[in-house]
């Protein structure tokens, strides 16, 4: 996170997506 915070304003939709599939992927290494 942090790498375009400009994209976190712009496009929330997708930031959603990322944070679900980033979500999907911690919780597997857990």
């Amino acid at each position: 996170m942090g790498r375009r915070p400009m994209i976190v304003i712009a496009e929330p939709d997708a930031i959603k997506q990322v944070l679900q599939k980033d979500f999907v992927n911690f919780t597997n290494r857990m």
